[in-house]
């Protein structure tokens, strides 16, 4: 079925039209005299809100768990730093118990290391060590400490493998680093 072209008449000067999808946006517009020009101009369409896509909201969540993370991270670090601290600070006891565990293995250095820097000044590594040598200790015990603030006073007893026993009463302080020391004995 072949349909021939109409030849169609001018009846009157029709308006522009744009392409029918602007149509559907568009506001008729209103006849004006020639001698008016103007132009009537549609409002512009409301802007629609475009819900987050599921890949911005992940990137969202993605970026707060990683700061979550370095926070705890963080949180967990600091405490860890403070708990080891707290667990390795220096005691009275354990100034003690490496003087003497140093005595039994004749470690003498490190022995006269659990020395304040006064005591060390009465006399030289050497001179501690030629005391213990020739008899060896086999024995190193101490009762509980006494604080007096910031010093610590408790009595020893030190064993030697032939010449018998001393028994000593040690003062301890702390140091300037927060150590404690043993700054003072003397026999009993």
């Amino acid at each position: 079925m072949s349909e021939e072209p109409q030849e169609y008449e001018a009846r009157e000067s029709l308006p522009y039209v744009p392409s029918a999808s602007f149509q559907q946006d568009a506001y008729p517009l209103q006849a004006t005299s020639p001698a008016e020009h103007t132009v009537s101009i549609p409002p512009e369409p409301p802007f629609s809100i475009v819900p987050d896509s599921p890949s911005v909201r992940k990137k969202g969540r993605r970026g707060l768990w990683i700061t979550i993370s370095l926070i705890a991270l963080l949180i967990v670090s600091v405490s860890s730093f403070f708990v080891i601290s707290y667990i390795n600070r220096s005691t009275p006891t354990r100034t003690l118990d490496t003087f003497c565990n140093a005595l039994r293995r004749q470690d003498y250095q490190s022995a006269y290391n659990q020395f304040s820097q006064k005591l060390q000044k009465t006399f030289s590594e050497s001179t501690f060590a030629n005391n213990f040598m020739p008899d060896a200790v086999t024995a190193c015990t101490y009762t509980s400490t006494r604080s007096n603030g910031q010093s610590v006073i408790t009595s020893m007893r030190i064993v030697h493998g032939q010449a018998g026993a001393n028994n000593d009463v040690v003062t301890l302080i702390v140091n300037r680093d927060q150590e404690w020391k043993i700054d003072d004995f003397y026999r009993t």
